[in-house]
C-alpha cells in the first residue's frame, strides 16, 4: 500500500488514540456494568451484551466514517489544493469543538442507577442502553478519516476508519470486562472531557499540517 509511506502515521495514531479513549469513557461502558450488577448477570453475560451493543455502535460509526472517506476522496481529486481545502475544513471543526463545547459530545446513557430507570424491566433497560450507544457514534474518528482520504486517498481513510473503530470496540469491552472484575473504581476516574481534548488537539494539528503542507 503506497500510502503507508506518505504520512499516514499522524492520521492513524490520532484515530487509534480517539478509538481507545472513546471506549474508555465511563458513559459508554458503565451502563452495561450497572445493568449486570442490578440484574445479577455473570461477567461473561455482561461482556456479551456490551459486545453486541458496541459492535452495532462501531458499525454505525464506520458507516458515517466511510461516507466521510468518500467525500475526502472527492476532495483529494482537486489537486493540487484539495488537501489544503480538507485541512481548512478539519481546522474549522477543531476550532468549533474548542470554542463551542456543546457541539462535541455524547448523549448521557442512562442505566439502572438513575432514579427514573426503575420503570424499566431487564430487557427494556438493556434495549434502551444499547440503542443509546448505537445512536451515539464516535464522531471524532470521522474527520480524521476524512483528512486521511483527502491527503492520501480512500484506502488510507478506510484503514484509519476500520482500525480506529475496532479499537473502540475492544477498548469498550475491555473496560466492561475489567470493571466486572472489580476495576470499576479505577476506570471511573477517566475524565469524560479527555476524549474531547484529544479530538481537538488532533484536528487542529492535522488541519494545520494539511493546510501548510506542499502539494504532491
Amino acid at each position: 500500500m503506497p500510502f503507508l509511506d506518505t504520512g499516514l502515521a499522524p492520521y492513524l495514531l490520532s484515530g487509534m488514540s480517539i478509538g481507545v479513549l472513546h471506549g474508555l469513557m465511563p458513559n459508554h461502558w458503565l451502563p452495561f456494568v450497572a445493568i449486570g450488577r442490578t440484574f445479577g448477570w455473570s461477567p461473561l453475560r455482561t461482556v456479551k451484551t456490551s459486545f453486541i451493543a458496541s459492535a452495532a455502535h462501531g458499525a454505525v460509526t464506520l458507516g458515517i466514517a466511510a461516507t466521510s472517506v468518500f467525500l475526502g476522496g472527492g476532495v483529494a481529486s482537486l489537486a493540487p489544493i484539495g488537501h489544503r481545502l480538507g485541512g481548512l475544513l478539519i481546522l474549522g471543526l477543531g476550532l468549533a469543538f474548542l470554542l463551542k463545547p456543546q457541539v462535541f459530545g455524547h448523549k448521557h446513557i442512562h442505566h439502572p442507577y438513575c432514579l427514573h430507570s426503575d420503570r424499566f424491566e431487564e430487557k427494556g433497560t438493556t434495549l434502551t442502553v444499547t440503542l443509546a450507544l448505537v445512536l451515539s457514534p464516535c464522531f471524532g474518528i470521522v474527520p480524521i478519516a476524512f483528512g486521511a482520504a483527502a491527503r492520501m486517498g480512500a484506502s488510507a481513510g478506510l484503514l484509519v476508519s476500520v482500525v480506529s473503530t475496532l479499537l473502540t470496540v475492544l477498548s469498550l469491552n475491555g473496560s466492561v470486562a475489567l470493571a466486572s472484575r472489580g476495576w470499576s473504581a479505577l476506570l471511573e476516574k477517566v475524565p469524560e472531557g479527555l476524549e474531547r481534548w484529544i479530538v481537538i488537539v488532533s484536528l487542529l494539528a492535522i488541519g494545520l499540517m494539511m493546510l501548510l503542507s506542499p502539494g504532491d
